[in-house]
């Protein structure tokens, strides 16, 4: 695949009146599941398989800056995907999907009414007649600036996984960061880290403004990843003046304490998004309003913390592992590859950059691995990956198995565990088959 000849394009998805917002891919056994939101709060689930959404709802009275996908398998309802969505009115919303229903397995006879209107909705449509998935838990939170939640999975006494984490800006200082943890059985919420404020550089100015360097700025991105074997987070952090900071929050008797693991201020324009290996944390990546790219270190930082009398490694001298200059400003959606070799990335120019994970640190760069225009869009805004299909086929299409036809005929298409979701400001979500 080269910039010469785009990516298979696997399907188009037309159903949204808004421009699309946010995508979020998850898996059902071998079913693939993609839940879009949109600029007038509507959220969409679909089946990738029939192209067609399965549920349609209006969550929130204004856009939707984010949507997640959760499968907790061990929570209190068994085998129930958790959806939650984070929307311009100030409100984060989790939600319970009936796995059934997205498999195409519900239990409802042909002569029951459906029980979500699957009717593509207009603009001037208030969502009153498209009943909601069941609500189970509702929070109040800063949406005032263009970051989105960033979720992960908290351990509960056990190992039960029947609680969230997730972090947002601070309810009082966009500045700020607060850290939250929910249980989804009971729908009790704890604060864990309340206004964290971004590091102050010694040395390093923030912005060119002498006034504000004292301030990183509002905070743009968050990244949160469970460090394995502990109850700690790795909270990865990016702000207005370019600044990106990772912290170690450390679970302790008195509840967690924030370290300060590593520091940069290396991109020039606000940081617009993160992302991370999602296999072994090894790295995340950084874009922003400027022409780079950086990978930065993660899972070196995490075996130790620097001390806070200055006697450990300084988070400042750290610094990223490579900075790649796509010369294409303007890098306002990223997202790496479940399997963690690729990431794409969407930019203001409405093209969509697919590149090699693996960096050439040497020559301080990722191999280019396509450049297109995504779809019909006049505008791109979200990428996003599928996950692999784990599951093992039960299936031989070639043999003389008591399959019938469908699901023989199902196999032989092309394979949707390598899709890349484009989401454009026509109100599109266009699919692509990558290698």
């Amino acid at each position: 695949m080269s910039s010469a000849s785009p990516p298979l394009a696997y399907a188009t998805l037309r159903a949204h009146a808004f421009p699309v917002t946010t995508t979020s891919f998850a898996r059902l056994g071998r079913a693939l599941v993609l839940v879009s939101g949109d600029e007038g709060g509507w959220c969409f689930v679909w089946d990738v398989r029939t192209r067609r959404p399965v549920v349609v709802f209006r969550a929130h009275t204004k856009a939707v800056i984010a949507v997640r996908v959760l499968a907790l398998p061990e929570a209190a309802a068994a085998g129930d995907l958790v959806i939650v969505t984070h929307g311009r009115d100030h409100l984060l919303k989790v939600y319970r999907v009936d796995p059934d229903l997205l498999r195409g397995g519900s239990t409802r006879t042909s002569t029951q009414p459906p029980v979500y209107n699957t009717v593509l909705p207009m603009q001037s449509d208030d969502g009153t007649a498209y009943p909601s998935l069941p609500l189970i838990y509702t929070q109040d939170v800063n949406a005032l600036n263009f970051c989105s939640v960033a979720f992960a999975r908290a351990l509960a006494p056990g190992g039960v996984a029947s609680r969230v984490a997730f972090t947002v800006p601070s309810t009082l200082a966009s500045e700020n960061i607060d850290v939250y943890t929910v249980d989804l059985a009971s729908g009790q919420l704890s604060r864990i880290v309340t206004a964290l404020e971004a590091p102050k550089s010694p040395n390093q100015p923030l912005f060119d403004d002498a006034e504000v360097n004292r301030n990183a700025g509002i905070v743009m991105a968050l990244l949160l990843v469970e460090i394995s074997g502990t109850s700690d987070y790795a909270l990865v952090a990016a702000y207005e003046s370019g600044l990106v900071a990772v912290h170690r929050l450390v679970c302790g008797a008195d509840g967690y304490r924030p370290t300060l693991l590593y520091a940069t201020k290396c991109h020039s324009q606000p940081v617009l998004s993160l992302d991370a290996d999602p296999l072994a944390h090894a790295w995340f990546l950084s874009s922003a309003a400027d022409a780079k790219i950086f990978q930065h270190p993660l899972a070196s930082l995490l075996p130790e913390s620097p001390l806070a009398d200055g006697s450990g490694v300084d988070p400042w001298i750290i610094g990223p592992t490579v900075a790649f200059n796509t010369k294409h400003a303007g890098l306002s959606a990223l997202a790496v590859r479940p399997d963690a070799k690729l990431f794409a990335t969407a930019g203001w120019d409405g093209m969509i950059r697919v590149f090699d994970a693996r960096a050439n640190v040497k020559k301080q760069q990722f191999r280019t691995l396509a450049v297109f225009k995504g779809g019909r869009q006049n505008g791109v805004t979200t990428v996003a990956f599928s996950p692999p299909d784990n599951t093992d086929s039960q299936i031989d299409p070639h043999g003389d198995s008591n399959a019938d036809l469908a699901s023989k005929l199902e196999l032989l298409k092309p394979t949707s565990d390598n899709l890349l979701a484009v989401g454009g400001k026509d109100g599109r979500i266009s699919l692509y088959a990558l290698y």
